[in-house]
């Protein structure tokens, strides 16, 4: 019989994909099917908080935010264009949460310390969601429940300011066949299919740059595999390496015993995790035979769920979850986070992992007017709440606050840079990624809640020229570099160098 996936064409609009085997030439059609969807993207997803100056944005539409202000007001952004705002401002403190029920609302306090609500659009009547505030092509914002793009119910809606560019210049992108996978007989003219619509905790392959096929390592976890608690996975030719389940339910990448990478959530009942057919790596409490509620996820693969799905570790440094018949060749990246560095090469497949580059030493200048970098952060250093660190061979320091702050101290000259971020008092740590995007995020190395802000990714060289450094270029800026010295990002310093250190 046939089945069906769906996707998107080049004007936006959802098509569903019927896939006809012959039964005698065991050969495969294609045939098309267009429904009408006005999704352009997923704002916000159930459960998902909405803090004070730290909007949501789209990397596929680049301008596009979602605002908490700190007068409790909540404003969809277009650059410097408002296209839709909520009926309320006050002073006190805010957030703003889309609940289970369906009501996306303001409330006075915090997650933590939650008071009266403020301003709320209701809850649904008869649907049982899940919810999802999205924006659509009409020029509606709404809360829908079921699949955002063919939803059960629309809870609530109001109009936003006219979209105009934002829907005409979708991104777009060619299907990546898989070399395994039988030939199809496609339309002469089926045109190359745009991005479909994004959810903002869930990262997808164009949400950030797609790790290249040439960099995978191996894969850790297949469709429908679990982790188990205390029952870690090993893989041959790869001694020392282990992909295993916590007892306190963290997913953890361990190799001998070092941690590359681990997921977000812990906690104190019983708990397991597993590679949905829909593409979400999720950890659940109870087990295989008693799932219970999930506790950590990825996110589903909204655009396309037909896989299958891997989890697998790059050589970049990344773990990630792809689609496609061969996991080398992925046809798209679901999610991805970076991991310590590992790094084997094909002739010597147990090699340790790579240690960070030694910070080099300040050296006399050779003759005046020569100016030695100062290296502020390595590939893959971070520093967290409260904390400062010293700057090697000159007098002065790194500083994280816990409102967000970083800021570079020399001695005897004062602040000579910051991110210019305060917030509210919580746990933040800035980090240089191993793409050369220098950050800070709320929450903890562990427990990463949000970025709030970031600056110097590598985009032309999707994350391949590192390692990165931070560093004080020059006696007036500060800048991330790659391996070859080329500049990432630069800076100008608040102060001058000149002359302070002779």
């Amino acid at each position: 019989g046939a089945y069906s996936f769906q996707s998107w064409s080049i004007g936006g609009e959802y098509k569903r994909t019927y896939i006809v085997p012959d039964e005698v030439t065991q050969r495969v059609s294609v045939a098309f099917e267009e429904l009408p969807t006005g999704l352009l993207v997923v704002l916000l997803e159930e459960g998902e908080d909405l803090l004070p100056e730290v909007p949501e944005t789209y990397p596929l539409f680049n301008s596009l935010s979602l605002e908490q202000r700190s007068n409790g007001r909540i404003l969809l952004m277009h650059g410097e264009r408002e296209l839709w705002r909520s009926g309320f401002d006050g002073d006190d403190e805010y957030f703003s949460r889309l609940q289970g029920d369906g009501n996306f609302l303001t409330r006075i306090g915090d997650p933590d310390n939650r008071g009266k609500s403020q301003w709320k659009t209701g809850a649904a009547m008869s649907s049982s969601g899940p919810f999802n505030l999205v924006l659509n092509k009409d020029n509606t914002i709404a809360v829908v429940s079921g699949d955002p793009a063919f939803p059960d119910e629309v809870v609530w809606e109001e109009e936003t300011a006219p979209l105009g560019t934002l829907v005409n210049n979708e991104p777009t992108q060619a299907p990546s066949p898989s070399p395994t996978t039988s030939p199809v007989t496609a339309p002469p003219t089926m045109p190359p299919s745009p991005a479909p619509a994004v959810s903002p905790t869930t990262p997808l392959p164009t949400t950030q740059p797609v790790v290249p096929s040439t960099g995978f390592l191996l894969f850790l976890l297949e469709e429908d595999g679990n982790l188990l608690p205390g029952v870690p996975r090993t893989y041959d030719g790869f001694e020392g390496l282990s992909f295993g389940q916590r007892l306190d339910g963290q997913i953890a990448l361990e190799y001998n015993e070092r941690e590359l990478w681990s997921s977000s959530f812990s906690g104190n009942e019983e708990y397991f995790s597993r590679l949905q057919k829909d593409g979400n790596f999720l950890t659940r409490r109870g087990d295989p035979q008693n799932r219970g509620k999930s506790q950590w996820r990825t996110g589903a693969d909204l655009s396309n769920p037909v896989g299958p799905y891997y989890v697998v570790l790059q050589r970049e440094g990344v773990i990630a979850v792809v689609r496609g018949q061969d996991p080398a060749d992925p046809a798209e990246t679901i999610w991805w986070e970076d991991t310590e560095p590992f790094v084997i090469d094909d002739d010597a497949p147990t090699k340790s992992p790579v240690p960070l580059t030694p910070q080099p030493t300040r050296s006399p200048m050779d003759s005046p007017g020569e100016f030695v970098p100062i290296v502020v952060l390595e590939h893959g250093g971070e520093l967290t709440s409260d904390n400062t660190r010293n700057l090697d061979g000159i007098d002065g320091y790194l500083e994280q606050r816990n409102n967000g702050y970083f800021g570079v101290f020399i001695n005897g000259v004062g602040t000579v840079w910051s991110n210019e971020y305060e917030s509210s008092q919580a746990d933040y740590y800035s980090r240089l990624q191993k793409d050369g995007n220098f950050l800070t995020r709320l929450g903890t190395p562990a427990n990463k809640i949000k970025t709030v802000w970031k600056k110097g990714r590598d985009i032309m060289g999707n994350g391949q020229n590192g390692p990165y450094t931070l560093l004080i270029n020059s006696e007036t800026t500060i800048a991330v570099q790659n391996k070859d010295g080329e500049l990432i990002w630069e800076d100008e310093l608040f102060i001058s160098l000149a002359g302070t250190l002779l």
